[in-house]
């Protein structure tokens, strides 16, 4: 049984008869500007931001080529780690192991932990509660030299250990 030649002529021959869609550009730059606001507003962005923010506001008056070295010891950091997870999927994938990439995403209990995660750091940074750490632990921290560029390449690794997640959905 063939089916009829108008069938197999509309199926060789489609005709669209619809009229391409416009986008207003002003539409799509507030859609995306929206877009923005949110995902710095994730539980895996937020923290990265304010880490960096606090870093730049340590660098009044400062020369530049340390600023630039600081930064770069920063990016390769955030290198390092992307291909140390890239090592570490890959050799899952190849020991048959299962790759996951922000399942954890999908639970309605990891998603109310996280909203409760940022709303305690987003008071704490607005100033409206302090974690008091003990003294020695405090003094420890403040004199153990964080500020050198392997400070900085680990701030790198531990922001990619934060918004990580938050790459899921792009790949």
């Amino acid at each position: 049984t063939t089916p009829p030649a108008d069938v197999l002529e509309k199926a060789a021959n489609p005709t669209n008869n619809q009229q391409p869609r416009t986008t207003n550009l002003f539409l799509a730059l507030l859609l995306a500007f929206g877009g923005g606001l949110i995902l710095n507003l994730m539980p895996c962005v937020l923290p990265v931001l304010a880490l960096k923010l606090g870093s730049v506001l340590q660098l009044e008056n400062r020369e530049r080529r340390p600023v630039r070295l600081q930064f770069l010891a920063a990016s390769a950091g955030i290198l390092v780690s992307f291909w140390a997870l890239a090592l570490m999927s890959t050799l899952l994938r190849a020991t048959q192991g299962v790759v996951g990439w922000g399942i954890q995403f999908q639970s309605v209990w990891f998603i109310g932990f996280m909203v409760v995660v940022t709303a305690l750091f987003c008071a704490n940074l607005l100033g409206l509660f302090e974690l008091r750490l003990p003294s020695n632990l405090n003094t420890r921290l403040a004199t153990s030299g964080g500020q050198g560029l392997g400070g900085h390449f680990l701030q790198g690794c531990f922001a990619t250990l934060l918004a990580t997640p938050c790459s899921a959905p792009f790949l």
